[in-house]
């Protein structure tokens, strides 16, 4: 499932910077306009919305543990070394649940 997301978000972003200084699409960038605090919002929102994703990725996995997530069993965490962001669940899974 996560390859044909990571497709379409590939495509849509290559789309999004097709249009740059494309006269047709009115998305035009000249090099006087740019300026750093614009750079630096850029920045800020694509790594916003990397951890923003992140959040939503992690959630939709805690909500498929016992309680939607919300028992002391289940354990959410960054693994900064290898970065990585888990969803993990200790207990064991019963054999109903599925």
């Amino acid at each position: 499932m996560a390859r044909p997301i990571a497709v379409i978000i590939v495509v849509g972003v290559m789309a999004a910077f097709s249009t740059i200084n494309d006269p047709a699409a009115r998305l035009v960038v000249w090099t006087g306009d740019v300026d750093w605090l614009g750079i630096v919002k850029v920045v800020c929102a694509i790594v916003g919305g990397f951890v923003g994703l992140i959040l939503v990725h992690e959630s939709l996995h805690v909500a498929g543990h016992p309680g939607f997530g919300f028992t002391p069993e289940t354990i959410v965490g960054i693994w900064p070394r290898r970065f990585v962001a888990y969803a993990y669940y200790g207990a064991r899974f019963r054999a109903a649940g599925f």
